[in-house]
This record gives C-alpha cells, structure tokens and sequence, in this order.
C-alpha cells in the first residue's frame, strides 16, 4: 500500500510540475549536469516513479564480501548492452534482483533514473566526476544510468560500468525508457 501512496504522490507532483512548465519537483532552478538523480519532494518522497520490479532469483550471483559479481546486460528497445558489476554489497544486492525491468525517466538531460520498491544497501560517496556508462544507485533506491560525463559534488553508490557507453546514445532523447536488467 506504501508504493501505492508513493506512486499517487509522484502522479500529482509531475501533474504539478508539467503544469508550472517544469518537469523537477523541486523550486530549485533547472540543475546544469550536477543535481541528484531525483529531487526530494515536500514529505520526503521521490519525484520519480516507484516500481515493483519483475524480479528473478540469486541464482548465479556470488554472495561473499570480495567475490566478484560478474556481469549483466542492460536491453533498451531491443538493444543488449553489456555492464560490468562492481564488486561491491549493494551491486550483489542488485544483482539478486535481476531480472528487472523499470521504466527509466529521463533527468537532467544526462541521465536516466529509476526507484525501486525496497531499498538496497548502501555506501554512497561522491566520485567527483560523473562518467558516461556509470551505472549508480542514489540514496538507497534510485538506479541512476548516466548517458552523459560531468562534474558532480553529489554521492552515489556504484553498481557497475556499461562496457560500451557510446551503445548509449540512443536513450538520451527519450523522455523515458523500459529498461531490462539481467544476468548475462
């Protein structure tokens, strides 16, 4: 019942923002390459979609600190990109979700995010610099897939690396993306 409330709270801030001729939740002005993932509505709720993902098993997935994780592919209207996991908790924890599906929104003009239903772990830092084909998790449940570099003072936690960014330039017009995350 909580999404439900997280994703009529969403619907009525892109209502509003769409409205006042934005598309942020957010009084702040439109950011230039360094904003969070998603801005922080009144309350504290995301001002981007909230989803029950379509979810697999653990399966396949290394589950001791220091083993690697491996890989996934990423597909983007019919398009398969190949990721390379971090080694890392929060990307096993990924991991263990795979497959996923989520319906990406387009932010900033250099990315595109996603939130997930159940938060994930975390140990976010700022890396300084943004690259194309960082694949990110922002506060505990926003998966960030960057299309763009640039300089950020913001924190995330690393997932993976897209191997190829430049397999990436088709998603940068679209306002939003169906994106399936799976074990490669």
């Amino acid at each position: 019942m909580a999404n439900a409330g997280k994703a009529a709270t969403f619907a009525l801030l892109l209502a509003a923002g769409l409205a006042l001729g934005g598309c942020a939740a957010s009084d702040a002005p439109a950011p230039q390459g360094d904003a969070p993932a998603a801005e922080e509505a009144p309350g504290g709720e995301r001002a981007a979609s909230v989803q029950e993902p379509t979810t697999g098993t653990q399966e396949g997935v290394e589950g001791a600190e220091g083993e690697a994780v491996g890989s996934m592919l990423v597909t983007i209207d019919g398009q398969e990109i190949a990721v390379t996991l971090d080694d890392n908790e929060t990307a096993r924890a990924f991991a263990a979700l795979l497959p996923l599906e989520l319906d990406m929104l387009d932010v900033n003009g250099n990315e595109k995010f996603a939130a997930l239903a159940d938060p994930l772990p975390s140990h976010a830092s700022a890396p300084g610099r943004i690259e194309a084909g960082d694949l990110m998790l922002y506060g505990d449940d926003g998966v960030v897939l960057f299309y763009e570099s640039f300089s950020s003072s913001y924190s995330y936690t690393r997932l993976g690396r897209v191997d190829d960014p430049s397999a990436l330039a088709s998603v940068a017009d679209a306002a939003s993306v169906r994106v399936t995350f799976e074990r490669a």
